[in-house]
């Protein structure tokens, strides 16, 4: 009967020490995966600002594009009030 005991107490031994290390993993792979976040976050943080400062450019260019056409707009509507 101790024989039993002792063998159930190395065996909880066992148990509780897989227990530790598959913790002990966990808490690795987490802080892994929470490093792996940030720089993913910080990335992406990146790209939208890049795609900000392309759309702002777009956008400057294409206002230019509208002023050079508006300003042809003028020039040939007053050269037809000018021919009427």
């Amino acid at each position: 009967m101790i024989s039993l005991v002792s063998i159930g107490a190395v065996a909880f031994q066992a148990l509780k020490a897989d227990i530790r290390a598959v913790e002990t993993r966990l808490i690795t792979v987490e802080a892994t995966l929470r490093e792996e976040i940030r720089a993913s976050e910080a990335r992406q943080r990146e790209e939208i600002r890049a795609s900000e400062a392309r759309q702002r450019g777009d956008v400057t260019a294409l206002r230019g594009d509208v002023t050079a056409l508006s300003d042809k707009l003028d020039r040939v509507l007053e050269n037809l009030l000018a021919a009427r």
